[in-house]
């Protein structure tokens, strides 16, 4: 499916980049301030006043499912250790084989 050629954003800022000079100088460096705008930039950026709906409640669901499954493990942990060594000792045991003798008549 080709795509209707459009001019987006996209497509002017690949443009632009390609029409710019090639600077092939060892000695490239960003414009005086640069680093110092970029960091200013990003820490004035406004933060969420209140965080989403399932973000607040996640990692205390997640607490809970915790708590729950620790909780579940330690009840359920004698019975089944109890099953297991019944199974293991029903294996220990002699398998008896009779001689029914001849059967036929």
């Amino acid at each position: 499916m080709k795509r209707k050629h459009t001019t987006t954003a996209w497509d002017r800022l690949v443009a632009a980049a390609r029409s710019a000079p090639l600077d092939t100088g060892e000695n490239v460096e960003a414009p005086f301030g640069f680093s110092t705008r970029v960091a200013a930039r990003a820490l004035s950026a406004e933060r969420a006043a209140a965080p989403s709906l399932f973000v607040r409640f996640a990692w205390p669901a997640l607490g809970v499912a915790a708590l729950i499954t620790a909780a579940t493990v330690t009840t359920n942990l004698k019975p089944v250790m109890d099953a297991n060594d019944e199974d293991v000792a029903a294996l220990s045991e002699p398998v008896v084989v009779t001689d029914t003798g001849d059967v036929s008549a």
